[in-house]
């Protein structure tokens, strides 16, 4: 069953650290990140999408209600708890009227807590499931299993690979797992600077009697919270890893991990063929080159007839320039296909944090590469068009049944 992703924001220190624990004590509560700071709580909250928003009283001054609406506004799926230090009939009253969907009153229990995010969480779900069948827009998760391919060496696919992972993991506070598929010349631990003890090849000898959570304890952990499962130590571990054992190996991380990003090696290999035909997405690295685009232009016809829909592709042109020769119509023009984004050509500053194994520090600038690596993370993880469902009860009804209840 999946976590419950909350996000904290209480002024004190002491209390973000009892909330941390009582959620240890329930399997289901997934603190993600926490805040002292209103507005810094209130950036992430825009940014990582958690399910419920456990906010105290103490950081708004006494003014907590327009707080509360304002995150309901910009974010209208998310159930807010409030906790307070003392009951009020009118305060609270206030505060669900602006959009909290329950009240904690300091002290509670762990008890307390799961309840009430159990509670809250159940109301949404239920809403936003009333939504998709009575509307047409509502957020969903993302899609989990994303392969970045590229048809040549050379465009910066394992970079691109390791610098969107880092920033779901540190920025957007996934829980992202890599998986370093190059099983010969894979370099995805090596750019983030680990040692790892255990490689793919342990995850694919043991498969049969692994579970989802075991795949978890063989990958190596980034500080950032980034796991990672690097290729084999020596590339004639290959030959041991099997089709059937990759395709086992996927099923468990999709169940395991919010988002699993696939670094394959360049071109279509059976293991390669396997992941892309198993991810959610494509996200397909070239390079304003005359040959990245032929050869580019070939791997979009053999994807087609590997069944991979369009849909499901997504061009992105690394180290892009805008005083390049070959504009982005014209690269939609040789490869019949738009171009979902493009990667400043910006390398000074990526090999800077590659070189320390910190690849997470490139989105603390405004520079453009930043700002370009955190458009592909968020035009993932945006709105999708749901089909209205006919004959089903409206909104305003089902909401008027929960209050009678």
């Amino acid at each position: 069953m999946e976590k419950i992703r909350i996000y904290h924001i209480d002024q004190n220190e002491d209390a973000l650290k009892l909330i941390k624990q009582f959620s240890q004590r329930a399997p289901r509560l997934h603190i993600i990140s926490s805040s002292t700071s209103l507005e810094e709580g209130f950036e992430e909250i825009q940014r990582i999408f958690p399910d419920i928003v456990l906010i105290d009283e103490n950081v708004a001054g006494g003014n907590l209600a327009p707080i509360i609406q304002k995150i309901i506004l910009h974010s209208p799926y998310l159930g807010v708890i409030v906790t307070c230090t003392e009951y009020s009939k009118g305060k609270i009253r206030q505060y669900m009227n602006a959009g909290a969907r329950d009240c904690l009153v300091k002290p509670f229990t762990a008890t307390d807590l799961a309840q009430s995010v159990m509670k809250v969480n159940k109301y949404n779900q239920e809403l936003k499931n009333h939504i998709v069948r009575s509307t047409t827009r509502i957020l969903t998760r993302a899609p989990k299993m994303i392969s970045i391919f590229s048809t040549k060496g050379g465009v910066g696919k394992s970079t691109v690979s390791t610098l969107l992972a880092a920033g779901l993991a540190s920025l957007y506070k996934e829980d992202t797992a890599i998986i370093d598929l190059d099983l010969q010349f894979g370099d995805v631990s090596l750019l983030l600077d680990l040692k790892p003890q255990k490689t793919i090849t342990n995850a694919i000898e043991s498969i049969g009697q692994l579970s989802s959570s075991d795949l978890r304890s063989i990958m190596t952990r980034h500080h950032i919270g980034l796991h990672v499962l690097p290729s084999p130590l020596n590339p004639e571990e290959e030959d041991f890893i099997t089709e059937e054992a990759t395709l086992k190996m996927f099923k468990l991380a999709k169940e395991e991990f919010d988002y699993v990003i696939i670094d394959g090696p360049p071109g279509f290999n059976t293991q390669n063929i396997i992941a892309l035909e198993q991810s959610d997405l494509v996200l397909l690295i070239t390079s304003p080159e005359l040959m990245a685009l032929k050869n580019t232009k070939n791997g979009l016809r053999t994807l087609t007839e590997l069944g991979i829909d369009q849909d499901q592709i997504k061009v992105v042109v690394n180290r892009y320039s805008k005083k390049s020769n070959i504009s982005i119509s014209l690269i939609e023009d040789v490869l019949g296909l738009e171009v979902f984004a493009t990667i400043s050509n910006d390398y000074p500053s990526v090999i800077k944090f590659l070189n320390q194994g910190e690849p997470q520090l490139i989105y603390d600038g405004n520079g453009k590469i930043s700002k370009d690596l955190r458009a592909i993370i968020e035009g993932l993880r945006t709105y999708h068009t749901v089909p209205a469902q006919k004959g089903k009860a409206n909104l305003f009804q089902w909401l008027m049944q929960k209050v009678q209840k």
